[in-house]
């Protein structure tokens, strides 16, 4: 075999094997996407259920369901639906905090750093994937 009977061999031996490369790149990475972006999401809720532990367990219970007198529930069936639009406002309230509708005691505190509260914005979301998510 000559010299370009080599070459173009190589070329199409290296071209078919980047070509595998891409073919099993193009087939196994939305796999591995799903799985790393489960993967943040129950690391998320993992330190969303620490959070809700040393924070907010002393007014909403152990298990989020509410201490009267003292917080609302939080483990329902609304805040477990998985809706933006619940986790929006479960984000707000962390934040910023809620009056109690009667206008008297309890009222939950603002939780965000930009409130002067302890929790940053990662926080605050682990708290609402918790929240809508946890178990």
């Amino acid at each position: 075999m000559d010299t370009i009977g080599r070459q173009v061999t190589a070329f199409v031996t290296l071209f078919m094997v980047v070509a595998l490369i891409v073919l099993m790149y193009g087939i196994f990475e939305p796999q591995r996407r799903v799985a790393a972006a489960q993967q943040q999401k129950d690391a998320s809720i993992e330190r969303g259920a620490e959070l809700f532990a040393a924070n907010c367990a002393i007014c909403h219970g152990p298990e989020g369901k509410g201490i009267a007198g003292a917080g609302f529930p939080l483990n329902t069936a609304q805040n477990h639906n998985g809706d933006a639009k619940r986790q929006a406002y479960l984000q707000t309230t962390i934040e910023n905090g809620k009056l109690n509708v009667t206008g008297k005691l309890p009222v939950m505190p603002m939780w965000a750093e930009k409130n002067n509260g302890p929790l940053n914005d990662q926080m605050v979301g682990d708290l609402v994937n918790f929240i809508t998510y946890g178990n």
